[in-house]
């Protein structure tokens, strides 16, 4: 079991997501609710605080997953 680690999913396609979703609760992963964009993403991140992120590159709109990804380390990772 992975139930240590917990991952949030940055995903705009529905269905995607939840097929994601289900694969990794299969491995025994803890998965946090998807969610579809940066505003979203951001806010699951401060309140779930996952262990690691999926993050879809483009999610449709000005900020996509590179703009979660560089967020999450100028806010979280010490360098």
């Amino acid at each position: 079991m992975n139930t240590e680690i917990k991952i949030g999913i940055v995903e705009d396609e529905l269905l995607i997501a939840e097929k994601i979703k289900s694969h990794l609760i299969s491995m025994g992963y803890e998965v946090c609710e998807p969610v579809s964009n940066y505003e979203e993403a951001m806010e699951m991140i401060e309140t779930e605080k996952p262990d690691m992120l999926l993050l879809d590159i483009n999610l449709g709109n000005k900020k996509d997953g590179i703009h979660i990804a560089e967020k999450v380390n100028q806010k979280y990772i010490q360098t």
